[in-house]
């Protein structure tokens, strides 16, 4: 979509230390962003699915987030569900201190096995994920009413 002829002011991604190994955006897309002045919206830094990382590989909470406020994100998206997880995110606001280059790269080893394959990402590998307009987009059959999807380029 960068590629598209359009000045974007946004663009929203996954970013979590499973997206740094596997069809990554935090490589493939983030630099573009980045190159171009587009403001980067970060989303899914626990992987999405009530926070499905949290404990694979001893994954905790904090350093899931201090990874993703250390990315080049204007803002992460960081969904709450209790007071609890809002003192949280306060806390770790709070005391936010970067990871340090050795700190990102120790991370990102202790994970490498269960992020390199996309298993806690699978919004990245099934069509699943598409609305039906852009099911239609790139050559998929629209699950619901075809006649409600518009015609691309026609």
């Amino acid at each position: 979509m960068l590629g598209k002829n359009f000045e974007w002011d946004t663009a929203q991604m996954p970013n979590n230390v499973a997206d740094a190994q596997f069809r990554s955006f935090r490589q493939q897309v983030q630099p573009v962003c980045v190159k171009r002045n587009i403001g980067v919206i970060g989303m899914k830094g626990m992987g999405g699915r009530e926070g499905i990382l949290l404990g694979k590989e001893g994954l905790t909470y904090v350093e899931c987030l201090r990874y993703c406020l250390s990315q080049p994100v204007s803002v992460q998206i960081v969904g709450m569900t209790s007071v609890d997880q809002l003192k949280k995110n306060i806390e770790v606001a709070r005391n936010f201190k970067p990871l340090s280059a050795e700190e990102k790269t120790q991370l990102l080893a202790r994970v490498k096995d269960i992020s390199s394959d996309g298993r806690f990402e699978i919004f990245k590998t099934q069509n699943d994920f598409d609305a039906d307009i852009h099911r239609v987009q790139h050559g998929m059959a629209p699950r619901g009413d075809a006649a409600a999807v518009p015609k691309i380029g026609g």
